[in-house]
């Protein structure tokens, strides 16, 4: 039981370290919101933002399940299965990485009110 427990802490420490630095990078990378751009313009700009940020999900990942190579921690009998340490990753990099993306979330707000005032025209 307390291997897999050790095992969970490292997996997240890793998932949070790796997903703390890409997303920074990937945050300073693009340009912040300007409201003067067309929103087709800043829609682009969303999708290649996404296209990196999923590139980096998949290295990050990557990375993570090469770790335990280089561990302390060596695998047992007891060890946590792929789907469990993909899950540790899932919830990490759902909430550590997302939430460095400040220009992203803005990009999103802003496209978000523009589209509600096309369809909920008053």
């Amino acid at each position: 039981m307390w291997y897999t427990f050790y095992e969970i802490i490292y997996y997240t420490v890793i998932y949070f370290i790796l997903s703390m630095i890409f997303g920074i990078c990937i945050d300073e990378l693009f340009p912040k919101l300007d409201k003067k751009k067309i929103n087709h313009i800043i829609l682009g700009e969303m999708v290649l933002q996404t296209i990196v940020i999923v590139m980096a999900t998949y290295f990050i990942y990557y990375i993570g399940e090469h770790a335990m190579k280089y561990s302390f921690i060596k695998k047992g009998v007891h060890s946590l299965s792929q789907q469990k340490i993909e899950l540790t990753g899932d919830i990490v990099v759902a909430l550590i990485f997302l939430s460095t993306q400040d220009n992203y979330i803005n990009k999103i707000n802003h496209l978000q009110e523009y589209v509600r005032e096309l369809v909920f025209k008053n």
